[in-house]
C-alpha cells in the first residue's frame, strides 16, 4: 500500500498588541512585539548630567524634534535631574512647563532655541537665557507662573499670518528683560491681511532692555498693528525702534484707547515702514537720547513727552508730528544739532501742538508746519526763545512768568498770550 506524507504548513500571524496609556504610542516590530514610545516628550533626567541632547533624559529615549512639544513636569522628574541645560541648538513645536516644575533651564552660551507654533508656555520653574536668540514662530509666548529671564540676545516672535491674536501674554510670573530686545515681526510669509492688530497683553507694567516693532509683507502693502492691552505701561530702559524687516508694508503702534503710558530711556526711531497708530511715549532717559525719523513715514498719534530729570533728547533727521503733541517738560529739546543746510526742520500737522514747560531756552531755526498747529509755551518758570513758525503760538506762562525774545521771531498764525507776559528783545 502507498502511503503519502502530509506536510502541514503552519502561518505563523503576528499580531500587534495595542496597550492604552495616556501618554504613549504603540510601534509594533518585525517580531510582533509592541514597544511604547511617550509622544509628549518627557524631560526625565535620568541619564544624569542634565543635558538636553541626551537622549537618555527624555521619556522617549529620543530628544525632541521639530513636530514634537518639549514637556517639563515635576511628577516625570526628581531632585537635581529636573534642571536642565540647553546645551545643542533647540527647535521644537513647542515648550510646555508646568505648574508642577521646581526646576531650572538654562540656555547655554552660543546655544539658539527655536519653538514653533504650539509656543512658549510657562507655568513654574525658571529659565535663564543665554546670548543667542530665542524665536517663536507662529506662535505665542505665555508666562503665567514662574520665572523667565530673557536673553542678551533677541527674544523674537514671528507671529503667525492671517487673523491676529495675544503673541505675548503675562497673566503671572517674572519676567526680566535683562540686556536684550523685545522684537516683534511677522512669519516669512508676511502680514497677509490689512489692519489686522496682534496684541501684547502684559496685565500691569512690564519693564523692557530694548523695544522693537518689525514685520510686514514680502510684497503686499499691507498695514498691521501692534497694540498692548488697555492699561499696560511700558517701560524701556534703552531703545524703541519701529522699522520693518519685510522689503515692503507698514507698521502700526498702538495702546488700546491710546491712554497707555511707554517710557524710553534710550533712542527713539521711527524707522522705514512706521506707519501711525495711537500711543504715548515720554523720553525720561538721563543722558543723550536721540530722536529720528525716515523720510515718508509716520509717527503715532497721541503725545511725546519730553521728562528728563537731566541730559537732552536731541533731533538728528526732520521730524514729522501727525495729529500729536509735543509736550517738552523737564530737560531740553535740542534741534541745533541736526540741520539740513543749516536749517532745522520740524514738521507739525493736523491740530500738533508743541507745549513746553522747560525753563529756559529752546532754540528751533526754523519751524515748517501746516494749518491747524499750535506752538504752545506753557507752565510756570520763565523763558527764552527765538523761531520761524507758521502755527498758532500760544503763551501760557502762569504764576507772573515771561517769555523773553532772544532773537528775531515771526509767525504766520495767531498769537495768543492766556496768561503771563511777553518781552521783547530791548526788554531792559
Amino acid at each position: 500500500m502507498g502511503c503519502r506524507l502530509l506536510r502541514t504548513l503552519t502561518i505563523l500571524f503576528l499580531v500587534s498588541t495595542t496597550i492604552s496609556t495616556p501618554i504613549s504610542a504603540q510601534v509594533p516590530t518585525i517580531f510582533g512585539l509592541v514597544k511604547t514610545r511617550e509622544t509628549p516628550f518627557i524631560w526625565t533626567g535620568l541619564a544624569g548630567g542634565n543635558n538636553w541632547g541626551t537622549a537618555g533624559n527624555w521619556s522617549t529615549s529620543v530628544t525632541p524634534g521639530a513636530a514634537d512639544v518639549a514637556r517639563f513636569e515635576g511628577e516625570k522628574c526628581s531632585a537635581g535631574n529636573c534642571n536642565v541645560t540647553v546645551n545643542v541648538n533647540v527647535d521644537v513645536a513647542g515648550v510646555d512647563i508646568n505648574s508642577t516644575f521646581p526646576g531650572t533651564i538654562t540656555q547655554a552660551a552660543g546655544i539658539t532655541i527655536s519653538v514653533q507654533g504650539s509656543g512658549w508656555n510657562q507655568a513654574a520653574g525658571t529659565f535663564i537665557g543665554g546670548n543667542r536668540q530665542i524665536l517663536i514662530t507662529g506662535g505665542s509666548f505665555v508666562l503665567s507662573g514662574g520665572t523667565f529671564n530673557s536673553t542678551s540676545d533677541n527674544l523674537k516672535i514671528a507671529a503667525a499670518s492671517g487673523a491676529g491674536y495675544v503673541v505675548f501674554n503675562q497673566s503671572g510670573g517674572t519676567f526680566n528683560a535683562g540686556m536684550g530686545t523685545l522684537y516683534l515681526t511677522h512669519a516669512p510669509t508676511g502680514c497677509t491681511t490689512n489692519d489686522t492688530h496682534y496684541t501684547l497683553d502684559i496685565n500691569g507694567t512690564i519693564a523692557l532692555n530694548n523695544l522693537r516693532y518689525a514685520g510686514g509683507h514680502p510684497a503686499v502693502n499691507n498695514r498691521c498693528h501692534w497694540d498692548f492691552a488697555t492699561g499696560d505701561v511700558v517701560n524701556i530702559a534703552g531703545s524703541f525702534n519701529i522699522t520693518r524687516d519685510h522689503t515692503t508694508g507698514t507698521i502700526a503702534a498702538n495702546t488700546a484707547g491710546g491712554t497707555d503710558t511707554f517710557t524710553v530711556g534710550g533712542n527713539l526711531a521711527y524707522g522705514s515702514g512706521a506707519n501711525g497708530g495711537t500711543l504715548a511715549v515720554t523720553l525720561n532717559g538721563i543722558g543723550t537720547q536721540n530722536l529720528s525719523q525716515t523720510s515718508g513715514t509716520t509717527q503715532p498719534s497721541g503725545v511725546l513727552k519730553i521728562n528728563q530729570s537731566s541730559g537732552s533728547v536731541t533731533q538728528t533727521t526732520n521730524i514729522t508730528l501727525n495729529n500729536a503733541n509735543l509736550d517738552v517738560t523737564q530737560g531740553t529739546f535740542d534741534q541745533v544739532g541736526f540741520s539740513t543746510g543749516g536749517i532745522s526742520v520740524f514738521f507739525l500737522r493736523n491740530l500738533a501742538r508743541w507745549r513746553s514747560t522747560t525753563p529756559g531756552t529752546l532754540t528751533a531755526t526754523t519751524w515748517m508746519n501746516y494749518l491747524g498747529c499750535v506752538h504752545e509755551l506753557y507752565g510756570s518758570g520763565n523763558m527764552n526763545f527765538n523761531w520761524t513758525t507758521n502755527c498758532d503760538l500760544y503763551f501760557n506762562k502762569n504764576g507772573g512768568n515771561y517769555v523773553q525774545l532772544s532773537g528775531n521771531t515771526s509767525t504766520n498764525g495767531n498769537l495768543l498770550i492766556i496768561s503771563g507776559s511777553l518781552r521783547g528783545l530791548s526788554y531792559p
